[in-house]
Protein backbone atom coordinates (compact mmCIF):
# COMPACT_ATOMS: atom_id res chain seq x y z
CA UNK A 1 0.00 0.00 0.00
CA UNK A 2 1.34 3.37 -1.07
CA UNK A 3 2.19 5.64 1.69
CA UNK A 4 0.39 9.41 1.55
CA UNK A 5 2.48 11.84 0.92
CA UNK A 6 3.45 15.01 3.32
CA UNK A 7 3.99 18.33 2.16
CA UNK A 8 7.74 19.46 3.46
CA UNK A 9 6.27 22.32 5.52
CA UNK A 10 4.09 19.38 7.17
CA UNK A 11 7.61 17.45 8.24
CA UNK A 12 8.81 20.70 9.53
CA UNK A 13 6.07 21.33 11.74
CA UNK A 14 6.58 17.84 13.40
CA UNK A 15 9.78 18.30 13.46
CA UNK A 16 9.67 21.84 15.69
CA UNK A 17 7.22 20.16 17.47
CA UNK A 18 9.38 16.97 18.19
CA UNK A 19 12.01 19.09 19.87
CA UNK A 20 9.73 20.90 21.86
CA UNK A 21 7.44 18.11 23.54
CA UNK A 22 10.12 17.21 26.33
CA UNK A 23 10.95 20.48 27.21
CA UNK A 24 8.34 21.53 30.01
CA UNK A 25 8.04 18.73 32.60
CA UNK A 26 11.24 17.20 31.40
CA UNK A 27 14.09 18.63 30.07
CA UNK A 28 13.45 21.72 31.85
CA UNK A 29 13.49 20.58 35.32
CA UNK A 30 16.87 18.50 34.60
CA UNK A 31 18.47 21.76 33.26
CA UNK A 32 17.74 23.11 36.43
CA UNK A 33 19.29 20.61 38.87
CA UNK A 34 22.34 20.06 36.42
CA UNK A 35 23.87 23.30 35.16
CA UNK A 36 21.47 25.78 37.03
CA UNK A 37 21.70 29.29 36.46
CA UNK A 38 23.73 28.44 33.19
CA UNK A 39 21.15 26.27 31.79
CA UNK A 40 21.18 28.99 29.00
CA UNK A 41 24.72 28.54 28.08
CA UNK A 42 24.14 24.78 27.98
CA UNK A 43 21.06 25.25 25.24
CA UNK A 44 23.14 27.17 23.15
CA UNK A 45 26.42 24.72 23.52
CA UNK A 46 23.92 22.46 22.86
CA UNK A 47 22.69 24.18 19.96
CA UNK A 48 26.19 22.90 17.92
CA UNK A 49 26.83 19.52 19.21
CA UNK A 50 23.29 18.93 18.01
CA UNK A 51 24.12 18.84 14.54
CA UNK A 52 25.84 15.47 15.34
CA UNK A 53 22.81 13.58 15.75
CA UNK A 54 21.07 15.61 13.41
CA UNK A 55 23.55 14.76 10.84
CA UNK A 56 23.46 10.90 11.36
CA UNK A 57 19.23 11.24 11.27
CA UNK A 58 19.82 13.28 7.58
CA UNK A 59 22.12 10.19 6.21
CA UNK A 60 19.54 7.64 7.58
CA UNK A 61 17.00 9.69 5.74
CA UNK A 62 19.19 10.08 2.61
CA UNK A 63 20.61 7.07 2.07
CA UNK A 64 17.83 5.65 0.46
CA UNK A 65 14.60 8.10 -0.05
CA UNK A 66 12.40 5.70 -1.17
CA UNK A 67 12.94 3.36 2.35
CA UNK A 68 12.64 4.25 5.64
CA UNK A 69 14.54 2.98 8.98
CA UNK A 70 12.53 -0.04 9.67
CA UNK A 71 13.73 -0.95 6.15
CA UNK A 72 17.46 0.01 6.49
CA UNK A 73 17.35 -2.17 9.59
CA UNK A 74 15.91 -5.18 7.48
CA UNK A 75 18.41 -5.24 4.82
CA UNK A 76 21.37 -3.89 6.97
CA UNK A 77 20.68 -7.00 9.97
CA UNK A 78 18.61 -9.72 7.93
CA UNK A 79 15.28 -10.62 8.91
CA UNK A 80 15.89 -11.89 12.27
CA UNK A 81 18.08 -9.63 13.94
CA UNK A 82 16.30 -7.04 12.37
CA UNK A 83 13.03 -7.89 13.76
CA UNK A 84 14.45 -8.36 16.98
CA UNK A 85 16.45 -4.85 16.73
CA UNK A 86 12.85 -3.51 15.35
CA UNK A 87 10.88 -4.64 18.11
CA UNK A 88 13.23 -3.39 20.51
CA UNK A 89 13.27 -0.06 19.26
CA UNK A 90 8.93 -0.16 19.25
CA UNK A 91 9.37 -1.38 22.67
CA UNK A 92 11.46 2.02 24.07
CA UNK A 93 9.72 3.89 21.58
CA UNK A 94 6.25 2.73 23.96
CA UNK A 95 7.96 3.63 26.94
CA UNK A 96 9.19 6.80 25.40
CA UNK A 97 5.49 7.18 24.60
CA UNK A 98 4.26 6.38 28.15
CA UNK A 99 6.76 8.54 29.62
CA UNK A 100 5.41 11.84 26.97
CA UNK A 101 1.32 10.47 28.08
CA UNK A 102 2.84 10.29 32.51
CA UNK A 103 4.25 13.90 31.95
CA UNK A 104 1.09 14.91 29.91
CA UNK A 105 -1.58 14.02 32.39
CA UNK A 106 0.87 15.32 35.32
CA UNK A 107 0.86 18.89 33.58
CA UNK A 108 -2.77 19.14 33.21
CA UNK A 109 -3.79 17.33 36.58
CA UNK A 110 -1.84 19.38 38.87
CA UNK A 111 -1.92 22.95 36.74
CA UNK A 112 -5.62 22.55 35.58
CA UNK A 113 -8.35 19.39 36.67
CA UNK A 114 -6.35 18.70 39.89
CA UNK A 115 -9.44 17.51 41.41
CA UNK A 116 -9.92 14.69 38.16
CA UNK A 117 -8.37 11.61 38.59
CA UNK A 118 -5.30 10.50 36.39
CA UNK A 119 -6.99 7.82 34.84
CA UNK A 120 -9.87 9.77 33.34
CA UNK A 121 -7.56 12.17 32.22
CA UNK A 122 -5.69 9.80 30.06
CA UNK A 123 -8.48 8.00 28.48
CA UNK A 124 -10.03 11.80 27.60
CA UNK A 125 -7.16 11.98 25.91
CA UNK A 126 -6.77 8.02 24.73
CA UNK A 127 -9.63 8.58 22.35
CA UNK A 128 -8.72 11.40 20.85
CA UNK A 129 -4.87 9.66 20.18
CA UNK A 130 -6.63 6.24 19.12
CA UNK A 131 -8.69 8.78 16.41
CA UNK A 132 -5.53 10.19 14.88
CA UNK A 133 -3.37 6.86 15.36
CA UNK A 134 -5.26 5.19 13.11
CA UNK A 135 -5.48 7.19 10.40
CA UNK A 136 -2.14 7.75 8.21
CA UNK A 137 0.79 10.41 8.46
CA UNK A 138 -0.97 12.83 6.55
CA UNK A 139 -3.74 13.71 8.89
CA UNK A 140 -0.92 13.72 11.76
CA UNK A 141 1.07 16.53 9.19
CA UNK A 142 -2.07 18.47 8.65
CA UNK A 143 -2.92 18.43 12.88
CA UNK A 144 0.33 19.46 13.37
CA UNK A 145 0.58 22.50 10.99
CA UNK A 146 -3.17 23.64 12.39
CA UNK A 147 -1.38 23.18 16.09
CA UNK A 148 1.85 25.20 14.69
CA UNK A 149 0.31 28.28 14.19
CA UNK A 150 -1.47 28.22 17.69
CA UNK A 151 1.79 27.01 19.64
CA UNK A 152 3.39 30.48 17.56
CA UNK A 153 0.45 32.93 18.21
CA UNK A 154 0.71 31.75 22.36
CA UNK A 155 4.21 31.65 22.03
CA UNK A 156 4.76 35.14 20.55
CA UNK A 157 1.96 36.35 23.34
CA UNK A 158 4.03 35.05 26.04
CA UNK A 159 7.52 36.00 24.97
CA UNK A 160 6.47 39.66 24.27
CA UNK A 161 5.10 40.22 27.81
CA UNK A 162 7.96 39.12 29.52
CA UNK A 163 10.95 40.49 27.73
CA UNK A 164 9.99 43.62 29.45
CA UNK A 165 10.90 41.74 32.87
CA UNK A 166 13.99 41.05 32.51
CA UNK A 167 16.78 41.11 34.94
CA UNK A 168 20.35 39.76 33.75
CA UNK A 169 21.52 39.80 37.80
CA UNK A 170 19.31 36.90 38.02
CA UNK A 171 21.30 34.85 35.83
CA UNK A 172 24.86 35.65 38.16
CA UNK A 173 27.37 34.24 38.63
CA UNK A 174 28.22 32.57 35.41
CA UNK A 175 30.10 29.43 35.42
CA UNK A 176 30.01 28.75 39.24
CA UNK A 177 30.38 25.30 39.26
CA UNK A 178 32.69 25.09 36.06
CA UNK A 179 32.59 23.57 32.44
CA UNK A 180 30.89 19.55 33.51
CA UNK A 181 27.56 21.05 34.50
CA UNK A 182 27.06 23.02 31.23
CA UNK A 183 28.17 19.89 29.59
CA UNK A 184 25.66 17.59 31.63
CA UNK A 185 23.12 19.97 30.51
CA UNK A 186 24.31 19.77 26.89
CA UNK A 187 23.44 16.41 27.00
CA UNK A 188 20.14 16.15 28.56
CA UNK A 189 18.81 18.93 26.44
CA UNK A 190 20.25 16.76 23.50
CA UNK A 191 18.54 13.59 24.86
CA UNK A 192 15.27 14.79 25.20
CA UNK A 193 15.10 17.39 22.87
CA UNK A 194 16.81 16.50 19.75
CA UNK A 195 17.16 12.71 20.09
CA UNK A 196 13.49 12.38 19.39
CA UNK A 197 13.95 13.38 15.52
CA UNK A 198 14.78 9.78 15.47
CA UNK A 199 10.90 9.56 15.28
CA UNK A 200 10.60 10.81 11.80
CA UNK A 201 13.04 8.37 10.22
CA UNK A 202 9.80 6.20 9.82
CA UNK A 203 8.85 8.29 7.30
CA UNK A 204 10.81 7.88 3.53
CA UNK A 205 11.69 10.58 1.95
CA UNK A 206 10.69 10.39 -1.32
CA UNK A 207 6.95 10.82 0.34
CA UNK A 208 7.63 13.96 1.22
CA UNK A 209 6.70 16.47 -1.53
CA UNK A 210 8.56 19.86 -2.49
CA UNK A 211 11.79 18.09 -0.66
CA UNK A 212 14.48 19.63 -2.82
CA UNK A 213 14.95 22.17 0.43
CA UNK A 214 14.91 19.28 2.59
CA UNK A 215 17.96 19.66 4.46
CA UNK A 216 18.26 23.49 4.23
CA UNK A 217 14.29 23.39 5.55
CA UNK A 218 15.84 20.98 8.58
CA UNK A 219 18.16 23.24 9.39
CA UNK A 220 16.23 26.44 9.99
CA UNK A 221 13.52 24.56 11.99
CA UNK A 222 16.19 23.30 14.34
CA UNK A 223 17.88 26.27 14.90
CA UNK A 224 14.52 28.46 15.59
CA UNK A 225 13.43 25.92 17.60
CA UNK A 226 16.45 25.64 19.84
CA UNK A 227 16.61 29.58 19.91
CA UNK A 228 13.20 29.30 21.21
CA UNK A 229 13.75 27.24 23.73
CA UNK A 230 16.84 29.09 24.93
CA UNK A 231 14.56 31.91 25.03
CA UNK A 232 12.39 30.05 27.10
CA UNK A 233 14.76 29.61 30.17
CA UNK A 234 16.69 32.98 29.72
CA UNK A 235 13.34 34.59 30.77
CA UNK A 236 12.75 32.16 33.33
CA UNK A 237 15.89 32.59 34.98
CA UNK A 238 16.24 36.31 34.81
CA UNK A 239 13.41 36.87 35.79
CA UNK A 240 12.78 34.48 38.78
CA UNK A 241 16.29 33.38 39.15
CA UNK A 242 17.31 29.82 39.89
CA UNK A 243 16.57 29.54 43.42
CA UNK A 244 12.71 30.02 43.22
CA UNK A 245 12.50 28.12 39.44
CA UNK A 246 14.18 24.90 41.13
CA UNK A 247 11.38 24.27 43.66
CA UNK A 248 8.06 24.35 40.63
CA UNK A 249 6.94 21.40 39.50
CA UNK A 250 6.73 23.25 36.39
CA UNK A 251 8.30 26.80 36.28
CA UNK A 252 7.84 27.82 32.80
CA UNK A 253 3.93 27.49 33.44
CA UNK A 254 4.69 29.96 36.52
CA UNK A 255 6.51 32.01 35.14
CA UNK A 256 3.38 33.03 32.70
CA UNK A 257 1.47 34.21 35.72
CA UNK A 258 3.45 37.25 35.59
CA UNK A 259 1.71 37.98 32.42
CA UNK A 260 -1.44 40.02 32.13
CA UNK A 261 -3.30 41.68 28.69
CA UNK A 262 -3.42 45.07 28.79
CA UNK A 263 -2.39 45.00 31.93
CA UNK A 264 -5.97 44.15 33.67
CA UNK A 265 -6.44 40.69 32.35
CA UNK A 266 -5.11 38.35 34.71
CA UNK A 267 -4.62 34.45 34.76
CA UNK A 268 -3.85 34.28 31.18
CA UNK A 269 -1.46 31.57 31.91
CA UNK A 270 -4.07 28.59 31.56
CA UNK A 271 -4.56 29.63 27.83
CA UNK A 272 -1.47 30.66 26.72
CA UNK A 273 0.54 27.40 28.26
CA UNK A 274 -2.19 25.16 26.04
CA UNK A 275 0.86 24.90 23.81
CA UNK A 276 2.80 22.49 25.13
CA UNK A 277 -0.21 20.42 25.60
CA UNK A 278 -0.22 20.63 22.27
CA UNK A 279 3.49 20.30 21.59
CA UNK A 280 2.87 16.62 23.67
CA UNK A 281 -0.21 15.23 22.23
CA UNK A 282 1.09 15.07 18.47
CA UNK A 283 4.29 13.49 19.70
CA UNK A 284 2.31 11.27 21.66
CA UNK A 285 0.62 10.25 17.91
CA UNK A 286 3.57 10.37 15.99
CA UNK A 287 5.55 7.40 18.20
CA UNK A 288 2.09 5.82 18.13
CA UNK A 289 2.54 6.02 14.38
CA UNK A 290 6.02 4.41 14.62
CA UNK A 291 5.51 1.85 16.71
CA UNK A 292 2.03 0.85 14.35
CA UNK A 293 3.96 1.29 11.01
CA UNK A 294 7.45 -0.73 12.11
CA UNK A 295 4.62 -3.63 13.13
CA UNK A 296 3.45 -3.72 10.51
CA UNK A 297 6.47 -3.51 8.48
CA UNK A 298 8.24 -6.46 10.29
CA UNK A 299 5.33 -8.71 10.65
CA UNK A 300 3.43 -8.08 7.19
CA UNK A 301 -0.24 -7.28 9.09
CA UNK A 302 -2.02 -5.43 7.86
CA UNK A 303 -3.31 -1.84 8.73
CA UNK A 304 -6.93 -2.29 11.56
CA UNK A 305 -8.00 -0.21 13.66
CA UNK A 306 -8.07 -2.29 16.28
CA UNK A 307 -4.10 -2.49 16.21
CA UNK A 308 -4.11 1.13 16.94
CA UNK A 309 -6.98 0.36 19.90
CA UNK A 310 -4.55 -2.26 21.64
CA UNK A 311 -1.78 0.11 21.16
CA UNK A 312 -3.95 2.82 22.99
CA UNK A 313 -5.20 0.77 25.43
CA UNK A 314 -2.31 -0.57 26.64
CA UNK A 315 -0.32 3.16 26.24
CA UNK A 316 -3.51 3.91 29.04
CA UNK A 317 -2.82 1.10 31.26
CA UNK A 318 1.23 0.90 31.55
CA UNK A 319 1.05 5.17 31.88
CA UNK A 320 -1.10 4.99 35.23
CA UNK A 321 1.69 2.34 36.45
CA UNK A 322 4.64 3.45 34.82
CA UNK A 323 5.96 5.45 38.20
CA UNK A 324 5.18 4.59 41.89
CA UNK A 325 5.27 8.47 42.41
CA UNK A 326 6.74 11.73 40.77
CA UNK A 327 9.60 11.34 43.20
CA UNK A 328 10.39 8.38 41.61
CA UNK A 329 9.79 9.02 38.19
CA UNK A 330 11.83 12.20 38.43
CA UNK A 331 15.31 10.34 39.25
CA UNK A 332 14.48 8.16 36.69
CA UNK A 333 14.02 11.03 34.23
CA UNK A 334 16.99 12.73 35.02
CA UNK A 335 19.73 9.69 35.70
CA UNK A 336 18.66 6.77 33.41
CA UNK A 337 16.25 7.59 30.81
CA UNK A 338 18.89 9.90 28.60
CA UNK A 339 21.35 6.70 28.82
CA UNK A 340 18.50 4.96 26.94
CA UNK A 341 17.37 7.83 24.46
CA UNK A 342 21.33 7.64 23.23
CA UNK A 343 21.32 4.00 23.28
CA UNK A 344 17.88 3.66 21.20
CA UNK A 345 17.47 6.74 19.14
CA UNK A 346 21.26 7.72 18.80
CA UNK A 347 24.16 4.67 18.85
CA UNK A 348 21.68 1.94 17.52
CA UNK A 349 20.60 3.80 14.56
CA UNK A 350 24.44 5.25 14.04
CA UNK A 351 25.69 1.82 13.93
CA UNK A 352 22.92 0.59 11.67
CA UNK A 353 23.77 2.89 9.43
CA UNK A 354 27.43 1.67 9.03
CA UNK A 355 26.78 -1.66 8.66
CA UNK A 356 24.60 -0.77 5.88
CA UNK A 357 27.45 1.46 4.39
CA UNK A 358 29.60 -1.51 4.76
CA UNK A 359 27.28 -3.43 3.16
CA UNK A 360 26.99 -1.40 0.01
CA UNK A 361 30.57 -1.38 -0.05
CA UNK A 362 31.15 -4.97 -0.22
CA UNK A 363 28.48 -5.45 -2.81
CA UNK A 364 30.71 -2.99 -5.28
Amino acid sequence: MKAKNLHLFEYNCLSYILMQSCFIGICLNNLLVISKQDSWISILLALFLGFIPLGIYYLIINHNPKENIIDLIKKSCGNIIGTIITVMICIFVFIFTSLMLWNLINFISSQYLYKTPHLAISIAFALALYYISSKGINVIGRTAVFFCYMIFILYFFSALGLLFQIDINNLKPSFEYGLSPILNGSLQYIAYNILPLFLITIIPKDTIENNKNFLKSEIIVYIFTTLSLFLVIFLLLSIYGIEFSQILQYPAYHLLKRLSIFGFIQRVESILSIQWILDMFITIALCLYFIKKSLRQTFSFKDHKYISFIIVVFLVIVTNYLFKNNTIGNIIILNVFPYLLYIFFLIIPAIIYLISLKNKNSLK
